[in-house]
C-alpha cells in the first residue's frame, strides 16, 4: 500500500529535505551545547563602596577604629566553576570565589558561593555568554548577593576552553550595600 510508484518521488524528496535538516541541527547542537565543564580562574575584585568598621567580635581588646568609614578597594581572587549545559544555549554555572578584603580589622577571608544562570551565543569556536548571579557571601557574617556577568570563551582544543569573565555583584552587609566588580581569566576542561 505504501510502496506505490506515485509515493517514491515524495519519499525521495522527504529524505533530501530531512538529511540536511538533521545534519545542520546536530551541528548547531554540537557547537551550542558543549559537555559539562570544570574550570578554574584567577582574577581581581574591586569595590568602590565604603563601609563602617565594626567591632571585631573575636577581639578581647576591642577595635579603636570601630565606627570609622573605609573604602574596600581591590583584592586578588581565585574561582572554581562548574558549567552545566541544560539546553542548547542555557547553562547553570555554580561557582566558588575565594578572596580577601580589609573589613577594618586586617585582611578577612571572603567566600562567595554563586549560582550563575548563563545564556550563550556560539560563534564557531567562540562562545559569548551573559547571565545573572545569585548567591551567598561569607566573611565575618553571611550576606546575600545578586548580580550580572558577561563571558567570552574560546575552544582551544577538543575539551579545553580559555575564558574571560566580568561580574558585577551587589551584596548587603547588614544595612550596608556593597558593589563589587570582578574580572577573571581561566581554563575550562570539558568532560
Amino acid at each position: 500500500m505504501f510502496d506505490t510508484p506515485s509515493l517514491r518521488p515524495l519519499r525521495l524528496l522527504a529524505l533530501l529535505i530531512a538529511l540536511p535538516c538533521l545534519t545542520i541541527s546536530s551541528t548547531v547542537l554540537a557547537h551550542s551545547s558543549p559537555g559539562v565543564g570544570l574550570g578554574m580562574a584567577v582574577g581581581a575584585t574591586w569595590s568602590p563602596s565604603k563601609i563602617k568598621i565594626r567591632q571585631d567580635a573575636n577581639s578581647l581588646v576591642g577595635n579603636s577604629n570601630a565606627g570609622e568609614t573605609i573604602r574596600l578597594g581591590n583584592a586578588s581572587s581565585l574561582a572554581v566553576f562548574v558549567d552545566i549545559p541544560l539546553g542548547g544555549t542555557f547553562h547553570l554555572m555554580p561557582a566558588t570565589v575565594l578572596r580577601t578584603n580589609d573589613l577594618g580589622h586586617g585582611d578577612t577571608p571572603i567566600t562567595d558561593l554563586d549560582l550563575n544562570f548563563k545564556f550563550i551565543v556560539p560563534f564557531g569556536f567562540w562562545y559569548l555568554g551573559i547571565g545573572a548571579i545569585t548567591g551567598v557571601t561569607a566573611s565575618d557574617e553571611f550576606s546575600g548577593h545578586w548580580g550580572l556577568f558577561s563571558e567570552v570563551s574560546y575552544n582551544v582544543i577538543a575539551n579545553l576552553d580559555v575564558f574571560a569573565m566580568a561580574q558585577y555583584k551587589k551584596l548587603w552587609r547588614g544595612l550596608e550595600s556593597i558593589d563589587d566588580l570582578h574580572a577573571y581569566l581561566g581554563l575550562m576542561f570539558r568532560l
